[in-house]
């Protein structure tokens, strides 16, 4: 619970900071514009672009909030992509969510928490510059939830082979089962792909 909150004052604190930049940077977006058609009227395409890089480079940090709707979703979500990101990985995230789940946010917790914690350790274990990506599907329709997440396997790791995953797995399989939910788990073409069906 003292983890959820955590993560849930992140995200909070997170989306205040990002609607502070939105706002700043709607006030200051008329004098890029007007800065970027100076430039060009004067010919200096480069400083141009460089100005046209700076003002996307801004739009781009405020497109890195992941959002569904759901408070709870959006805090785990939120906390595994900057986690990720501090470690040069990346998440590819395809999402939607009904505001409300009928599922106990610690059931959300170690279902999501631990398969991307996984994951993440996973393309963490590969080298400095190989940093590889991870694909989240979180997707709800009707009252089915289906949750995938997949990441390729590295060839070396601190851990033993197939050992990776193996941290708070188990707790997930148990969580899926108390939830009447169905899980898969398996390992195909180097790429470890956990899928999760849930009735919420």
């Amino acid at each position: 619970m003292q983890e959820q909150l955590a993560h849930q004052e992140i995200y909070y604190q997170d989306v205040i900071s990002r609607q502070d930049e939105s706002r700043a940077l709607w006030h200051d977006i008329k004098k890029y514009m007007l800065a970027m058609e100076n430039l060009v009227s004067k010919n200096d395409q480069s400083e141009a672009q460089n100005q046209l890089t700076t003002l996307k480079n801004k739009f781009s940090n405020l497109e890195q909030l992941v959002y569904t709707g759901n408070s709870i979703a959006d805090g785990i979500l939120n906390y595994g992509s900057n986690k990720a990101q501090s470690l040069g990985i990346s998440i590819n995230f395809d999402l939607w969510l009904d505001t409300e789940l009928n599922i106990s946010p610690v059931d959300l917790y170690i279902i999501i928490g631990n398969t991307m914690d996984n994951a993440i350790e996973a393309c963490d274990a590969f080298p400095a510059g190989q940093k590889q990506s991870i694909s989240c599907t979180l997707r709800q329709k009707n009252h089915v939830l289906l949750y995938e997440i997949s990441n390729p396997i590295p060839q070396v790791s601190v851990k033993k082979a197939g050992d990776i995953h193996g941290y708070g797995l188990e707790n997930v399989k148990e969580c899926v089962n108390r939830n009447n939910g169905f899980i898969s788990v398996k390992t195909e073409n180097d790429t470890f792909c956990v899928s999760i069906t849930l009735n919420v």
